[in-house]
């Protein structure tokens, strides 16, 4: 699966570490990946241009399901090129803005379900908190109500 990715050097001369930041989708789209990083060697990588070992460089990595490095290469001219397509295609922007609008649309609803669910979680929690003291307080009462009795019993 391609990623779109940001290089971090790592303490190993030979290691760099890639910050997943995208990933293509099977239907072509690109999403925002969850923040991941994988370490590789640049030994595994074969030719690997030079621009890319330096840290904050853009990277196209075409991994495998086992997360091995098929293909790495920079991300600049893919970039530029995705920029350009964007800018001199108001159809194409309108297009992608109306799609992130829609998917910012559903965060927001998803948030607001999840909410809800938790202030009914929690309402529910503080209801049968309720209940468990009133419970508590009426054995409690119970218990000294028949301590008494015994005493008297005792007593008497």
């Amino acid at each position: 699966m391609l990623h779109l990715a940001q290089v971090q050097k790592t303490s190993q001369s030979d290691e760099i570490t890639l910050q997943l930041l995208a990933k293509q989708t099977v239907e072509k789209n690109w999403v925002i990946a969850d923040s991941q990083a994988i370490t590789v060697s640049l030994d595994t990588i074969p030719n690997v241009p030079l621009a890319i070992p330096n840290t904050g460089v853009l990277v196209l990595v075409d991994l495998d399901d086992g997360r091995n490095v098929l293909r790495l290469e920079e991300a600049t001219e893919w970039v530029l090129t995705l920029v350009e397509q964007l800018a001199n295609s108001p159809e194409k922007m309108e297009s992608w803005l109306k799609e992130e609008a829609e998917k910012i649309e559903k965060w927001r609803q998803e948030l607001t379900l999840k909410s809800q669910e938790m202030s009914m979680k929690t309402l529910e929690l503080e209801t049968r908190r309720e209940q468990f003291e009133k419970t508590m307080a009426e054995e409690q009462a119970e218990l000294e109500r028949r301590r008494g009795e015994f005493k008297k019993e005792g007593n008497g």
